[in-house]
């Protein structure tokens, strides 16, 4: 999206939400991927964890269309994500490539338990790689 403090409020929102479910990410780095590990409690079943990729901010300029010579920015872009069922296990691991821009600063990792059914979001995390327990190859 374009606008970037209604995007950030929307995702505290969630985060201040989150009493229902606890989740723990930690992620290990090496140049070409990121292991992220993560432990999750849900409160029921029919619950997934999902972990997002997210480039925090990115610029566009447009060349032709309506938009020519505009630098459009875009906030908090999901560039990959993980959906895992957590009705056999609740702790884990998962793999993002990496993209080639990658920069500690302006990538983080998002993890929300949802409810399969009704879409709600039971527990969120916000895991910024510049802030976050990792280590490196």
């Amino acid at each position: 999206g374009s606008d970037g403090r209604a995007v950030e409020h929307a995702v505290q929102t969630a985060l201040a939400a989150s009493s229902n479910s606890s989740i723990d990410l930690s992620v290990k780095l090496s140049p070409a991927k990121a292991d992220v590990m993560y432990k999750a409690t849900s409160t029921g079943l029919k619950q997934d964890l999902l972990i997002s990729l997210i480039e925090k901010k990115s610029n566009s300029y447009i060349k032709r269309g309506e938009n020519k010579g505009l630098d459009l920015v875009h906030w908090q872009i999901v560039h990959q994500q993980k959906q895992i069922p957590l009705t056999n296990s609740s702790d884990g691991m998962v793999s993002f490539k990496l993209p080639r821009n990658f920069d500690s600063n302006n990538w983080e990792l998002v993890g929300m338990v949802q409810h399969t059914k009704t879409g709600e979001i039971i527990g969120a995390v916000k895991l910024p790689f510049n802030e976050s327990k990792y280590g490196s190859n």
